[in-house]
């Protein structure tokens, strides 16, 4: 009994490694971090990754939205719009950009953000950053292929702006 104990356990180390080297903690990539190898298109996960509740649910013919604003207001409260819908193979998430007063440039900035956190949920930051300059360059991405699933963008202009995500 006591040898077939030894010898497992001189398996178990073998099967883990003894060695006691930690790699540097500086050069240590954090697990969060690490490159985005698969997308996370989990309806729940996307909504949540927004980090406000949607305020208005509509149908689609082949799904649903939410808008981030209110359903019923005039255009300063609920200008610029922010949405994301949940189509028969697709996601969209589109949003504006309104010049005008200091109001609307604090909810054009969040849209962004909000923009941000969710595509960066879905496809990891370097996935990310390609849409963004897509977006800055006013250049529309066609059929890009980021983590498995086509991308569209549509900059237009950064006045308003469509990225389908194809499930």
């Amino acid at each position: 009994m006591s040898q077939r104990l030894l010898a497992c356990l001189v398996l178990a180390i073998a099967a883990t490694g003894c060695s006691k080297s930690n790699p540097d903690a500086a050069s240590a990539t954090p697990l969060s971090e690490a490159p985005r190898t698969v997308a996370q298109l989990d309806e729940a996960g996307l909504i949540a990754a927004v980090g406000s509740p949607a305020v208005y649910e509509y149908p689609l013919e082949d799904g649903r939205g939410l808008n981030f604003r209110a359903k019923d207001c005039t255009p300063q409260d609920c200008q610029p719009p922010f949405k994301l819908e949940f189509r028969k193979g697709r996601i969209n998430l589109s949003w504006e950009q309104i010049s005008g007063d200091a109001k609307l440039e604090a909810l054009n900035a969040q849209n962004v953000q909000w923009a941000d956190q969710v595509l960066t949920y879905a496809l990891g930051k370097e996935a990310t950053a390609k849409i963004k300059a897509s977006i800055a360059a006013d250049t529309p991405l066609r059929g890009e292929v980021l983590q498995g699933h086509k991308v569209n963008v549509m900059p237009g202009g950064g006045k308003q702006v469509l990225v389908t995500i194809t499930l």
